[in-house]
């Protein structure tokens, strides 16, 4: 069973953004938490079907235009210092995942 972290260390700076925390990581990238939002860091470059971070990033942009319900909007996209795309989406705590959730 996994053990709660607490964030007590300053964390990284990606792109803008100073005391991120690691959560996870996936096939394709890791998401850090910086304040209330999820860094979702692109760190394999290529695309791996069905994983595509730049066809991500415009269905959510699409979706976030429509405001679709249930869908965590995605609030922007930048490159950080190491040319890594960046997802910055809202920070939503999931019940269960960190003891934190609703």
């Amino acid at each position: 069973m996994p053990t709660k972290v607490l964030a007590v260390d300053p964390g990284i700076t990606i792109g803008p953004f100073h005391n991120c925390h690691y959560i996870a990581s996936g096939i394709t990238a890791d998401v850090y938490r910086a304040q209330a939002r999820a860094l979702k860091v692109i760190t394999n470059t290529h695309n791996i079907e069905p994983h595509s971070p730049s066809r991500e990033a415009s269905i959510l942009a699409s979706l976030r235009a429509h405001n679709a319900p249930h869908i965590i909007p995605l609030l922007e996209t930048f490159h950080d210092q190491n040319q890594h795309l960046v997802l910055a989406l809202e920070f939503e705590c999931l019940k269960g995942t960190d003891g934190e959730g609703a």
